[in-house]
């Protein structure tokens, strides 16, 4: 009887760490991880590994994580991939997420996924992360330094930098050889296009 109450108070414990619905506007559904349907979202709801929010039509969603804040665009579908003391990992299915990264300690590690690319983020700033209806991976470095990578390896982008990698780009990555210098060496200009486009909109308006 002993050994039932331990290993029953254990299956109770809360999850080490959580993030929370600080704003909702509009429709917002969530999901979590132990339950096939999801129901209505409510504010200050607990966020943890294996949950599901999703935001409809003209809908909002914001997630706090001790400092940092991911805001949830119209028609984004985000899961909480992995949630602990130094991993924070979310992965964007569909849609659009800004994230707000105020601190960045040593050893924890921020990531945010989309179906085709791993985006790391590497030092406190903001960013924007989009899954496109087209497939394409998109990232813009509003300020701060990522990287982003469809398994041929990272390519880093800088504050006011953006970087898009197309769905028939990433498929391409995934022909044998690819692991070849030369074969990246010719490939890596069509699979990563890093443009200039937030640095100068800023320059044209100091002008």
């Amino acid at each position: 009887l002993l050994l039932t109450g331990l290993a029953s108070a254990q299956e109770t414990d809360p999850p080490e760490r959580v993030a929370r619905l600080s704003f909702l506007r509009g429709e917002v559904t969530f999901q979590a991880a132990d339950n096939e349907a999801p129901e209505q979202a409510a504010l200050n709801r607990p966020v943890t590994t294996g949950d599901r929010v999703m935001t409809g039509n003209d809908a909002r969603a914001e997630l706090t994580l001790g400092s940092a804040a991911l805001r949830l665009d119209a028609r984004t579908d985000l899961t909480v991939a992995n949630l602990d003391s130094d991993i924070a990992h979310v992965e964007v299915n569909s849609g659009t997420v800004g994230v707000t990264l105020r601190t960045l300690d040593a050893g924890e590690t921020f990531e945010v996924d989309a179906p085709n690319a791993t985006v790391r983020l590497l030092e406190p700033g903001e960013y924007r992360v989009e899954a496109s209806a087209d497939g394409a991976a998109i990232l813009e470095v509003r300020s701060g330094a990522a990287e982003i990578d469809s398994g041929a390896g990272p390519t880093r982008v800088a504050s006011g930098q953006r970087a898009r990698l197309g769905s028939s780009d990433v498929h391409a990555t995934k022909r044998p050889g690819f692991a070849d210098p030369a074969f990246v060496a010719r490939l890596a200009p069509v699979v990563l296009k890093v443009s200039q486009e937030v640095r100068l909109k800023r320059l044209v308006k100091g002008a």
